[in-house]
């Protein structure tokens, strides 16, 4: 791919800087960002681009408000986009975040597009309190169903966000494969 993005996640008392997860492979970078509140993540955003950053996506947990808002503060200087859940994943994400919220132990996955990823190999966990989040690198579209089938079925995961260019089509497979006990969302852009 040849690029530079940035994921902006939430992450209750991370530190933005310190506690950022970097993956670069084949020319391609991608920095992990996690963000204690909203702003948190319009306070960062500047600098990912200052930083090289040629695209910002904004995980679901934060949402559109947070996402204009950090548009608004990289002037429009970079696309943003936000991971946002269809009518199907709606149920499944509610009751991710009603867990989350009664403190029970959740897991969650982020899935993004890299080109000759190893889902298991290559993917990344991190233990945040209650969350264990996995990122998860898959090499194309139809990579991303199988990969999540197996994260719902041998991790627990619950929830699962689609990013770095994996579309449509992907998502649907996502959906079709880890079945309505998982929300999975993915990213949309305004331009």
């Amino acid at each position: 791919m040849g690029s530079s993005e940035a994921i902006i996640y939430a992450r209750p008392g991370a530190d933005p800087y310190a506690d950022r997860y970097v993956r670069e492979n084949g020319g391609s970078r991608t920095v992990f960002v996690p963000a204690a509140d909203p702003d948190t993540a319009v306070r960062v955003a500047p600098s990912l681009v200052a930083d090289g950053a040629e695209r910002i996506e904004v995980c679901g947990g934060l949402g559109p408000r947070t996402s204009a808002r950090v548009a608004e503060a990289v002037r429009n200087g970079v696309p943003v986009g936000v991971c946002v859940f269809g009518v199907e994943s709606i149920p499944a994400a509610a009751a991710f975040d009603r867990s989350l919220h009664e403190g029970e132990r959740v897991r969650m996955a982020l899935l993004y597009r890299e080109d000759g990823a190893d889902p298991v190999a290559d993917r990344y966990a991190i233990e945040a309190g209650i969350v264990r989040m996995l990122f998860v690198p898959v090499p194309d579209d139809a990579s991303a169903a199988g990969a999540a089938a197996a994260l719902a079925a041998d991790e627990g995961v619950t929830l699962v966000e689609l990013y770095r260019g994996l579309g449509p089509a992907a998502t649907a497979g996502v959906i079709e494969a880890v079945g309505p006990g998982v929300g999975v969302g993915s990213v949309l852009y305004a331009r």
